[in-house]
């Protein structure tokens, strides 16, 4: 260090070496840099110092794209899905369609800037993401991360070496193709090459109400209808994974219900079934808990 550095200097260097976190260095790098000596002897000083912010700022940049991944738009509602895919997939008019937004809608590519969300209801309440389109740089890093997060990735296109692209890019396995715009192309090449895949028209409707019904399936979630002796059951239900038990319902309605449980009464279709904790729970079942 130059020995003609003033004392103001000298102490917002003290300052840059006390903090602790990225935004304070910069700051105080930057009063560093408007304290040090302009002249030649300290050019080398200038330059350290300027490339020491400039690193600063790129790490700051990269842990701010982080928290956004993990952070996203927060999941709302008993599950998330993401529509994915590259400009004028249709990915916007699906999720209007799907959910009654308004999400903007245009010929034009890449309208969709930032992610657009809206609910889908299917007993269960869904969160739609609607991702801005893929561009194949360093932007796609933050649209898959919201897909990567999510519950369910519907994967929208009608071109099959997209599809492909896009599919070798995620990284979450709970994938749905949908090919779009089956009004106006011949999807059966693509449906072949994609098993499991849907081919619906989010413009006419086609296939929409079949799509909703794949979504929910593929969610692995199960919609019980809760009931009290001598009522109705409860029109909103409590929302549990494949394959729960008894036991699972009891704890998410309340904590308590656990140590006073004597057994349930299920009704599934036409019959009624009195059982117990470890009884294994079917979509659609209606539960009375008896403590």
């Amino acid at each position: 260090m130059p020995a003609n550095v003033t004392p103001q200097f000298k102490k917002a260097q003290a300052e840059f070496l006390a903090a602790r976190t990225i935004e304070e260095k910069i700051e105080r790098l930057k009063i560093m840099i408007s304290l040090a000596p302009k002249h030649k002897g300290s050019e080398n000083l200038l330059a350290n110092l300027k490339s020491r912010l400039a690193k600063l700022k790129q790490e700051l940049q990269r842990q701010k794209k982080i928290r956004k991944h993990k952070k996203g738009l927060g999941k709302e509602g008993d599950a998330q899905i993401t529509l994915i895919g590259y400009a004028n997939s249709g990915k916007s008019l699906l999720l209007n369609k799907l959910t009654r937004a308004r999400s903007i809608v245009s010929k034009f590519p890449y309208t969709t800037a930032k992610p657009e969300q809206g609910m889908l209801n299917l007993g269960a309440l869904v969160q739609v993401l609607d991702l801005p389109s893929l561009k194949d740089n360093d932007e796609d890093n933050e649209i898959l991360g919201y897909a990567n997060n999510s519950d369910l990735v519907l994967v929208v296109g009608c071109s099959i070496d997209k599809i492909k692209k896009i599919l070798s890019k995620i990284k979450n396995k709970n994938v749905l193709v949908v090919i779009d715009k089956a009004d106006i192309i011949d999807t059966e090449k693509i449906k072949k090459e994609f098993s499991g895949s849907i081919d619906i028209s989010a413009l006419t409707g086609q296939n929409l109400n079949l799509l909703k019904k794949k979504i929910f399936t593929s969610l692995n979630i199960i919609r019980i209808y809760t009931k009290h002796p001598g009522r109705k059951p409860e029109k909103r239900p409590v929302i549990l994974k494949e394959n729960s038990v008894v036991e699972d319902l009891a704890r998410k309605v309340h904590k308590d219900f656990i140590k006073q449980f004597k057994f349930a009464k299920i009704w599934r279709k036409n019959t009624i079934k009195r059982v117990g904790l470890k009884y294994i729970l079917k979509d659609s079942d209606v539960i009375e808990l008896h403590i």
